[in-house]
């Protein structure tokens, strides 16, 4: 690989992990909170916000998969970031029990492959760019979205949730196109080569017990911060603060 292909790859990560985690930081902070205003239960919050892990689960491979024998790889994530990046739109005009739960279903399943693909090309060229030091440019995204979703929030009401994500989707289409999609580490695994060893079993277990840790946090704090009579703003500082950390360790990983 070129000095010169290296940094446009260089470049479009750090600005697409960016972007998308900036989208995140809106979702798994304010998700929940907005759920919560527009009149839906603890239980009904909590089904819809397992839609996305559910999918990651079900849907990534056979995604990654139809990604993989796809000619126009820029064209096909190009067209599900867009996907996902409007599909939350209809929650502006409506509460519908069944519509939110199909448009969360278009969400989650349109972007569940994107970060393990995007990974792949980052960890591919830990040789020559840690993957910690292009990684942590999504960390600072997330930041800058949980706090700015925030005070969004607070001055113009609870849709701009929904427009605020809607804008860092969309942006994150540009530098996608800056990445390239055709090298080695994005060809699938053989399923002979594909093995649960002991220690993958034992990883597995502890993210399982990890992820169900950090679902009340990422459904549910931004509610129990409200009710203690604190703004959206705040909640978003909180978030920021625990995520800095996060900044340090992939620096110096």
């Amino acid at each position: 690989m070129k000095a010169d292909e290296t940094k446009q790859i260089a470049v479009g990560l750090s600005a697409f992990y960016f972007l998308h985690y900036a989208t995140l930081g809106i979702i798994f902070p304010f998700a929940g909170y907005f759920f919560k205003e527009v009149g839906f239960s603890g239980t009904e919050i909590g089904l819809y916000l397992s839609i996305f892990p559910l999918a990651k689960f079900t849907i990534t491979n056979k995604w990654t998969l139809l990604f993989t024998k796809t000619k126009w790889k820029h064209l096909f994530i190009a067209t599900c970031i867009f996907i996902s990046s409007i599909s939350l739109i209809p929650l502006v005009y409506t509460q519908n029990k069944v519509i939110v739960a199909i448009l969360l279903v278009i969400f989650a399943c349109s972007r569940a492959g994107i970060i393990p693909v995007v990974d792949s090309i980052a960890i591919s060229m830990d040789s020559k760019i840690a993957y910690g030091r292009l990684r942590l440019f999504g960390s600072i995204g997330f930041i800058c979205t949980s706090i700015t979703a925030g005070m969004l929030m607070d001055k113009f009401g609870i849709y701009a949730f929904v427009w605020t994500f809607m804008t860092a989707g969309l942006l994150s289409i540009i530098p996608s196109f800056l990445l390239n999609f055709s090298i080695d580490t994005l060809k699938p695994t053989l399923k002979a080569d594909r093995k649960l060893t002991p220690e993958l079993k034992i990883f597995f277990f502890g993210l399982i017990i990890y992820l169900t840790s950090f679902s009340f946090l990422s459904n549910f704090f931004n509610i129990k911060v409200a009710e203690a009579v604190y703004s959206q703003s705040w909640a978003g500082y909180m978030w920021s603060i625990g995520v800095l950390s996060e900044i340090f360790f992939l620096y110096n990983q």
